[in-house]
């Protein structure tokens, strides 16, 4: 043949020569530079693109602090406008603006305050002022026809601002002494027109803008370090590679002298070689002959295997690491109408909807991307597609194994079918349900209002004042159970209330039915946004509505003849967690008015009023009740909110 080896040749020509200039490679350390220069080209291409990257990011990072400040003020701008402005009182730091034409730009107090109005414009410049006392920030709200000459832009502001008429959205540039500038345009709203109505613009037209000015020399100097960071790195990088470089040249070329003695010796082992490969053989057919004991042991253990996985009624179907159906056994048969024959070698998208073929393999990569740990304890519902082309229901779980560096899948899989329609009957069962109990609170609400408005009507029949006050408290329990159903028709739950919301709904009520309004009294309530159930709100509820009535009527004997409210004339609700335990609440009732007497008892107290609270307290809230007389009156109630079961 043409590239046979003639005797006394070791080799091919082409070979020869190939290996003639390995080898005057590693001989001439001249050529070792080769590597070396290639190293140095990587090595600047990277630095370069390094200091691209934080040039980029460097911009990146300012540019987004512009842009933060920006929106800041102009939600700030906005706030104020929308409020068509505020106003403040006139001194050394805000006097009246003179560039703003407006009626009752100024106007005075009652008690003579004067007081002049901050529009966004003004208010923008002053938060400016304190910007830059504080951190060195400015920003400079400016437009190309400013009313305020002092709002006039400057040269890059007046370019910007051009720019913004043409379509550009925002302007970022770094300047030198690490100052960067951010300016984007504010368009002309509803509310602005109140100001600028008489320079001609209409809303949405570009009206001016807002220019940020940020010092950014600690960034600066960090990306500045960086960069010499990154040169160093750079460098000791190329030199290392360069030491490497050298290294393995000089070991290679010491290997090869090596082989070019090894070479002569190696006809002498030949002989010796032979013999071990003799051996070898021998050994190789000893473990042949366990490997096919071994190989009958496994295949009687994969047919018990068989056995029990096709006497399952769950579908288990195996695959490999590409979604390729390896096993199908008896249930899948009977649950998706196939043979295991018919999709042996097939793709287990055939078990699926097209429809969720993509779902199916995103769960593939997923699992090829996380192993067991992703869908590990899990059992996934999804949809499967039979061979006559219904859909049904069914649920999940998947496990993997790994046979060298092959990874394969087992899914066993139910059909959920009879239980999907249990569920949905079970969850049409609770939605009529859920309509009942609301138009039940509603209904309820409504028959108290009727019986409240029944007892209005026959109050105004009373002449006695007993009777007109005994007529009174009835109305305001009621009230106070009703507005319970209320809020409960209103919540989304139908089980539980915001406590904090119908405390104040409550106390105002009861305000406005005694003709108390807030000049006279002042109410403090300090309730945290908390839910209770029906029980333990009605509960509650009684309970403040008696004490809060007695604080009104009893604790401030002067209050008829009060013309404003006077700082020491309080009454205050508040409930807080009590520390005993995580479901434990204190309940805090107090006035600061004229008192129970020290020989006082609520035990022996012959009000109805008061026995009722005591009676809720004790039977219902299974609580405590307690009374401190210090500056007023202060009831102190500790109960526990989950004694109290929802009934079914």
């Amino acid at each position: 043949m043409e590239n046979s080896i003639t005797p006394g040749q070791t080799e091919p020509v082409g070979n020869e020569h190939s290996s003639e200039a390995y080898y005057a490679f590693i001989e001439n350390r001249v050529y070792w530079l080769l590597p070396m220069l290639l190293c140095l080209i990587i090595t600047v291409v990277s630095l370069n693109w390094n200091f691209s990257q934080l040039d980029s990011n460097f911009k990146s990072v300012a540019t987004e602090d512009g842009r933060v400040i920006f929106q800041m003020v102009e939600s700030t701008r906005l706030w104020n406008s929308r409020h068509g402005g505020v106003y403040a009182a006139i001194n050394d730091m805000t006097t009246p603006n003179p560039y703003l034409e407006v009626e009752n730009r100024d106007i005075t107090t009652t008690d003579g305050m004067k007081l002049t109005l901050i529009n966004p414009a003004y208010m923008t410049r002053q938060l400016s002022e304190i910007m830059m006392e504080s951190n060195s920030i400015m920003f400079h709200i400016t437009s190309l026809k400013p009313i305020r000459p002092q709002n006039s832009p400057d040269k890059w502001e007046s370019e910007a601002l051009k720019a913004f008429e043409g379509g550009a959205t925002e302007k970022a540039e770094m300047f030198e002494n690490a100052v960067f500038r951010y300016m984007a345009p504010l368009k002309v709203k509803e509310s602005c027109l109140m100001c600028h109505q008489n320079q001609g613009y209409k809303v949405g037209d570009i009206r001016g803008g807002i220019s940020v000015t940020v010092p950014v020399d600690v960034l600066y100097n960090a990306i500045k370090k960086q960069k010499i960071t990154l040169t160093l790195l750079h460098m000791m990088m190329f030199l290392s590679v360069s030491a490497l470089i050298l290294f393995f040249m000089t070991k290679i070329r010491s290997q090869w002298l090596t082989l070019k003695l090894a070479k002569a010796e190696q006809d002498s082992v030949v002989g010796l070689r032979t013999r071990e490969i003799r051996e070898t053989n021998e050994q190789l057919t000893i473990e042949i002959n366990e490997r096919r004991r071994a190989d009958e042991v496994l295949i009687e253990s994969e047919t018990k295997y068989r056995s029990i996985i096709h006497s399952v009624q769950d579908g288990i179907i195996s695959t490999d690491d590409n979604g390729v159906i390896i096993s199908f056994n008896r249930g899948a048969e009977a649950i998706f109408g196939y043979k295991e024959a018919d999709l042996t070698g097939k793709s287990a998208t055939e078990l699926i909807p097209s429809r969720l073929h993509d779902t199916y393999k995103r769960a593939v990569q997923m699992l090829q991307l996380l192993g067991d740990s992703y869908f590990a304890g899990k059992r996934l519902e999804f949809e499967g597609h039979r061979k006559d082309g219904t859909e049904f229901p069914c649920d999940v779980s998947i496990a993997s194994w790994k046979i060298k560096n092959n990874r394969f899948y087992v899914a066993i899989v139910r059909d959920i079918t009879d239980r999907k329609r249990m569920e949905n009957q079970i969850s049409a069962s609770l939605h009529e349900k859920e309509v009942l109990l609301r138009e039940i609170h509603h209904r309820v609400k409504n028959n108290m209002q009727i019986i409240t408005s029944l007892l209005n009507l026959q109050n105004r029949y009373l002449k006695d004042q007993k009777d007109i006050d005994i007529f009174t408290e009835t109305k305001n329990r009621i009230k106070a159970m009703s507005l319970v159903h209320e809020k409960l028709y209103q919540s989304d739950t139908l089980s539980k209330i915001d406590f904090s919301d119908y405390v104040r709904n409550l106390a105002m009520g009861l305000f406005r039915s005694y003709g108390i309004s807030e000049q006279k009294i002042n109410l403090k309530l300090d309730i945290p946004s908390i839910t209770f159930i029906i029980d333990t709100v009605i509960s509650c509820g009684l309970v403040i509505n008696e004490l809060l009535s007695n604080s009104i009527k009893y604790a401030f004997p002067d209050i008829s003849s009060a013309e404003s409210k006077l700082p020491e004339r309080e009454i205050g609700i508040s409930l807080h967690p009590s520390g005993h335990s995580s479901d434990s609440y204190e309940l805090l009732i107090w006035d600061n008015g004229a008192g129970l007497p020290q020989e006082y008892d609520i035990d022996e107290s012959k009000s109805l009023g008061l026995q009722l609270v005591y009676s809720i307290v004790q039977n219902q809230l299974q609580g405590q009740i307690k009374i401190e007389r210090i500056n007023g009156t202060k009831f102190i109630i500790l109960f526990k909110e989950n004694k109290y079961k929802q009934r079914m």
